[in-house]
C-alpha cells in the first residue's frame, strides 16, 4: 500500500500494484470541500491553506496493522479572486487545534482520534513496545497506547514540537528525540528557543545541557542582516517585504520600526503568532528587525507616507469643563475607534484603508481590519440615522468582538442592549471622525465645533449628546475595557466616567464654549 496524507484533509491509501485508490479518510475536519466559490459570498472552507497535513507523512505500525496520521484543524474564508483570510478566527477562538488519527491500514477505517491541544506538525513514531510518540505546537509530548489512543503520558518539552521527531537506542537504551522550538503559526505563548531534547526511561533528573554559541543572522550579495533577520522570521508567514500572506501585512504598523514596541508586541502577540521574543529572538535579532521594517517596509521619514513616530497627547485650551471633556474624548479608548480615514495604499482592493486604532500608542488595528460595510443605525436618542462600520464581509466588527470582553484571548465585548447575547460592536461613523489627519487627533477648537454640529454628530442636541455619553453601551465600555491578550489591563480614561458626566453637563449649561485652540 502506499498512503499520502494530504493537504486537502484526506488520508489516501493506493494499492501499489494495480494503482487503484482504496481508501479517502478524513484526517481532520473536512468542510466545503468541493463547493464552489464565487466572488460575491465568503465561503468558511475546512481545511485552509494552513490545514491538514502540514510538514510530515504518516507512519505505520506492521504490529497493529495501523497508520497514524498527525494534521492541523485550521479553517479558512474564501471567496473567488479575493486573499483567503484565517487569523480572524483564530484570534477569536485562541488558535488552531489538531487530530491524531489511527486507521486500519487495509480498510482506512478509523480506529481511534484524538482531538490535541493544537496543530499536530511534528512526526509520529510508532515503537515496537505498542507505544505511539507525537506532539503538538503547544509543546506538548504525547504519548499513547498505540492500539486504543489511550493517553499514557503527557510531557511538557518547554516549545512548540513543529517538525522531527524520533526514537533510537544507544548503549543497550531507547530514546526520543524532539527538536523543540521555532516558529510557526502557533497559538500565543508558545515558540520557544530552538533546542534538540532528549528522553529516556532511564536516568538523571538533572539532564545534561549543550549548548552552542547563538548565530546571529549576517548579509551578502546584496541582502543585510537586517534583511535576513526579517526573511528568517517573519518572512514565512508575512510574505516578501511583509506584504501579506497566511498572516496579514505589516505596512501600516509602522509603530514597529521602534524596537522597545516591537519587543512588547512580540512578547504579547494575540494568537495564532507565536511569541518570538525573548526565546527564539534576542535584543539584536529585535533590533536588526526593526532597523529592516523602518527602512524597507514602512519606509519612515520625511516626505514619505509614513512618520513612524507615536501619536503626540493632544492637549487643549478653553475651560476647564471643555479641557477634561476632550481628555476623555481624545484618550485612546475613545478615539481609537472614531478615527479618520488612512491615505496609505490599499491592502484590500474593495474598500478604502480606513480602520479602527488599538492600543494606548494608537496603532492600527491588527489583522488588516477595515470600516468596511456600513448599516443604518438608528440612535439610541431617536435623532436620526447614522452609518457605523461594521467591517469587511469576512471580518466583521462580531466575528472577534462579543457580547463581553473575553479574558482569555483578551478581545474587549459588549453586549447589545436588545439582545444581551449579541455583540453590539462597531466602528464610529466617518462623519464622527475626532481626528485632523490619520493618528493625530482634531484640536479642541475643531473637536468642540464638531460636536455641535448635527450635520456631523447624529443629528443631536447638546442634551442628547449627554444621553448618549451617559447610557450607551460602547461609550460606558471605555471605562471597563478588559484585559489585554497578554493579562495587562487596560488603561481608562483619565477621569471616571461620573465625573466627566457632570463636567459635560456643566460645560453645556455655561453655554458649551469652545476654545481657540
Amino acid at each position: 500500500m502506499l498512503a499520502i496524507a494530504g493537504k486537502d484533509g484526506r488520508v489516501h491509501g493506493i494499492d501499489r500494484t494495480t494503482q487503484t485508490p482504496i481508501f479517502n479518510t478524513p484526517g481532520t475536519r473536512v468542510e466545503n470541500e468541493i463547493v464552489p466559490l464565487d466572488s460575491k459570498t465568503w465561503r468558511y472552507v475546512c481545511p485552509g491553506v494552513q490545514g491538514g497535513a502540514m510538514f510530515n507523512g504518516a507512519a505505520y505500525s506492521p504490529i497493529e496493522g495501523m497508520l497514524y496520521v498527525g494534521m492541523s484543524d485550521h479553517c479558512a474564508w474564501y471567496a473567488k479572486g479575493a486573499p483567503y483570510k484565517d487569523w480572524s478566527a483564530a484570534a477569536r477562538y485562541g488558535a488552531p487545534k489538531g487530530w491524531i488519527t489511527a486507521l486500519d491500514g487495509e480498510t482506512g477505517a478509523v480506529r481511534w482520534q484524538y482531538h490535541a491541544d493544537a496543530q499536530v506538525l511534528a512526526g509520529l513514531v510508532p515503537t515496537k513496545s505498542g507505544l505511539l510518540f507525537a506532539g503538538d505546537t503547544h509543546g506538548n509530548l504525547l504519548v499513547f497506547r498505540a492500539k486504543d489512543g489511550s493517553l499514557l503520558h503527557r510531557i511538557d518539552a518547554g516549545g512548540a514540537l513543529n517538525n522531527g521527531l524520533i526514537s533510537y537506542s544507544a548503549g543497550g537504551a531507547q530514546y526520543i528525540a524532539a527538536a523543540v522550538g521555532g516558529a510557526t503559526e502557533n497559538p500565543s505563548t508558545v515558540a520557544g528557543p530552538l533546542r534538540v531534547v532528549v528522553y529516556g526511561l532511564h536516568g538523571s533528573e538533572k539532564p545534561t545541557v549543550v549548548t552552542l554559541d547563538r548565530l546571529h543572522p549576517f548579509g551578502g550579495a546584496g541582502v543585510s542582516a537586517a534583511e535576513v533577520a526579517f526573511n528568517q522570521n517573519c518572512q514565512q508567514c508575512h510574505a516578501h517585504a511583509g506584504s501579506g500572506g497566511s498572516a496579514p501585512p505589516l505596512a501600516r504598523q509602522s509603530q514597529l520600526a521602534d524596537p522597545e514596541l516591537l519587543k512588547q508586541f512580540l512578547a504579547t502577540v494575540p494568537p495564532p503568532m507565536p511569541r518570538l521574543y525573548p526565546g527564539v529572538l534576542d535584543d539584536t535579532d529585535v533590533q536588526m528587525i526593526a532597523d529592516y521594517l523602518r527602512t524597507d517596509v514602512f519606509k519612515c521619514g520625511p516626505g514619505e507616507i509614513q512618520s513612524c513616530e507615536a501619536p503626540v497627547r493632544p492637549t487643549s485650551g478653553g475651560t476647564k469643563e471643555w479641557q477634561d471633556v476632550y481628555s476623555v474624548l481624545t484618550s485612546p479608548r475613545c478615539i481609537n475607534c472614531h478615527s479618520v480615514a488612512s491615505k496609505l495604499p490599499r491592502f484590500y482592493s474593495l474598500f478604502d484603508q480606513d480602520y479602527p486604532r488599538q492600543g494606548d500608542d494608537r496603532h492600527p488595528h491588527y489583522y488588516s481590519v477595515f470600516r468596511g460595510d456600513t448599516i443604518d443605525f438608528t440612535t439610541e436618542e431617536k435623532t436620526g440615522i447614522v452609518h457605523p462600520g461594521i467591517g469587511v464581509p469576512v471580518e466583521r466588527c462580531a466575528s472577534c468582538h462579543g457580547a463581553s470582553n473575553d479574558p482569555k484571548t483578551g478581545i474587549p465585548g459588549t453586549a447589545d442592549p436588545a439582545n444581551p447575547e449579541a455583540a453590539f460592536w462597531f466602528m464610529a461613523p466617518a462623519s464622527m471622525a475626532w481626528e485632523s489627519k490619520p493618528g493625530t487627533a482634531m484640536s479642541g477648537a475643531e473637536l468642540c465645533a464638531m460636536i455641535k454640529d448635527k450635520t456631523r454628530n447624529g443629528n443631536r442636541e447638546l442634551s442628547d449628546t449627554l444621553h448618549h455619553l451617559t447610557n450607551e453601551h460602547l461609550v460606558l465600555w471605555a471605562w471597563n475595557p478588559g484585559t489585554r491578550p497578554n493579562g495587562e489591563q487596560r488603561t481608562t480614561p483619565p477621569i471616571d466616567h461620573e465625573t466627566f458626566v457632570k463636567e459635560f453637563a456643566q460645560w453645556m449649561n455655561n453655554g458649551a464654549p469652545c476654545p481657540n485652540d
